[in-house]
């Protein structure tokens, strides 16, 4: 079950760690990270595979340095990742393709909406 309210997300690379707040609402994700950058997707649970899909679009500002160690020099990026993570209730770990880079993500469940 993939519950609706507020999520704290760490991530990390070889590089550099994060962290992010997330709402979920009917499958509809928003959020922010520690650098700036803002989330926008959707989450969905495929009960069939017993997994929860994702489609997330990041905007990295400009002048940023990823957790990837890409910089978006004088502009801003939109980068959009997908995947999935096998389905839990409160606590999720799994690792997500971010401009051909792995990342290590743990997102935890905080508090209803």
């Amino acid at each position: 079950m993939l519950r609706n309210g507020h999520y704290d997300v760490t991530f990390a690379t070889v590089h550099a760690t994060g962290r992010a707040n997330v709402r979920i609402e009917d499958g509809l994700l928003t959020g922010e990270t520690d650098r700036g950058a803002q989330l926008d997707g959707l989450c969905a649970v495929d009960s069939a595979r017993n997994v929860i899909r994702y489609e997330i679009a990041s905007v990295v500002p400009a002048n940023t340095t990823a957790v990837t160690g890409f910089s978006t020099g004088d502009v801003a990026r939109r980068i959009v990742f997908r995947g999935e993570t096998p389905l839990c209730v409160d606590n999720a770990r799994f690792s997500i393709d971010f401009a051909g880079r792995a990342v290590d993500v743990v997102a935890r469940y905080i508090r209803p909406l």
